[in-house]
């Protein structure tokens, strides 16, 4: 245990004198002698933050968690991290924890009361026609979005933290070019498809929405934000090609139309009445390949388990578009509930030879397809060509 200890006395002593990058080294050996020291994996993620290594800090953080699950000190020190990494949403999550895992505790009240504060947004206002307008910060850029009053899936927290999909919206602000082009696939208000255009400014941006009013909110956002040159709404379902399809709209939840219907009983449970029924239009991704001049370089996804469709329709855009990136929400029970068969699915993605990964705060956590069907659910996985995650 002699060289442990040394290691950590230098480490230490490197600390002191600021030098984060030295002091991150001479844990890490520490480590490689005992890695079971939650303490030094901490102190070596505090490190590797205040040299600017998010990842490797990231990284240590959570083997640290796996030895001291229901550690408070930890949870802080989680929140912390996130605090500055700018996650604050993922910050206030590990505030809330070590509440939990320490009632009582004024630390991490102090910040994340601060911190909930810090981030009510300005500006949230009833506008009439059961819109509220809502002002969101996403990195240092200031993007305008109506929702809807009434709804209770989306807006009621977007309200309160201006935020939405944290780690999507994350990864799309840490990939996206000036001049990107990109598919937004089940737009609802346009909440990617603004954010989009505005970090793209020299590209092309397309939002697709089925429900009515939903569609006149993301068409409304893009103009409000003055993003229209480069931006445009279509109101449409995407599936397999041209034809028609039946979705079910629940109002109190438009976030949740979908292709299939839900029980009475649990609408009951929700509170909601009986979901409506709408015909609409489909387009397909080849279809539009055109408005694109044949280049896609982002799709994003989320169609409440109609997926496997939409990309039946995509096989030519995949094909021709080896740089194309697609983040898709991942949801087996929903994809079940569509009536399509997770395991065929995952089959159709190796088909396609497409890779996956799920994105993770500061990271990419690589996976085969296979494993995929033991996730339960993710806000958001990547799929692209082998040599094309970033």
């Amino acid at each position: 245990m002699f060289g442990f200890r040394n290691f950590i006395l230098r480490a230490r002593a490197a600390r002191a004198q600021r030098n984060y990058r030295e002091a991150a080294a001479l844990y890490e050996r520490a480590l490689q002698i005992w890695p079971f020291a939650a303490a030094v994996r901490i102190q070596c993620g505090h490190m590797h933050k205040e040299a600017g290594d998010l990842e490797k800090a990231a990284a240590h953080y959570r083997r640290a968690k796996r030895l001291r699950p229901r550690d408070p000190d930890l949870a802080l020190q989680f929140g912390h991290f996130y605090k500055v990494a700018g996650c604050r949403r993922a910050a206030e999550l590990a505030y809330e924890e070590a509440l939990r895992l320490r009632p009582g505790w004024a630390e991490p009240a102090k910040h994340l009361n601060a911190l909930i504060d810090h981030n009510k947004p300005s500006g949230a206002v009833y506008v009439g026609n059961n819109r509220v307008l809502v002002k969101c910060m996403v990195e240092d850029r200031v993007i305008a979005y109506l929702v809807e009053a009434d709804d209770l899936l989306l807006t009621p927290w977007f309200i309160v933290s201006g935020q939405y999909e944290a780690e999507v919206a994350k990864f799309f602000v840490d990939n996206l070019k000036p001049d990107s082009r990109c598919l937004d696939v089940g737009a609802n208000f346009g909440f990617h498809t603004c954010l989009m255009a505005r970090f793209c400014p020299a590209g092309r941006v397309i939002g697709i929405e089925p429900v009515d009013s939903v569609y006149q909110l993301l068409r409304d956002n893009i103009f409000i934000n003055a993003l229209h040159g480069h931006a445009a709404a279509i109101r449409a379902a995407v599936a397999q090609g041209p034809g028609r399809l039946t979705l079910h709209h629940r109002k109190p939840r438009s976030g949740n139309t979908s292709i299939s219907e839900p029980s009475d009983a649990f609408l009951q449970f929700l509170g909601e009445s009986r979901s409506e029924r709408i015909e609409i239009e489909t387009v397909s991704v080849d279809g539009l390949l055109a408005r694109f001049d044949n280049q896609i370089d982002f799709i994003k996804i989320d169609v409440e388990g109609a997926e496997p469709l939409v990309l039946r329709g995509a096989v030519e855009t995949i094909r021709s578009n080896p740089q194309l990136q697609i983040v898709m929400e991942w949801s087996p029970a929903q994809i079940r509930g569509a009536g399509f068969d997770v395991g065929e699915f995952i089959s159709d993605l190796g088909s396609l030879q497409l890779s996956a990964a799920i994105i993770r705060p500061f990271k990419l956590e690589k996976m085969s397809l296979s494993s995929l069907g033991n996730i339960g659910y993710a806000s958001g996985i990547l799929l692209s060509h082998d040599g094309h995650h970033r």
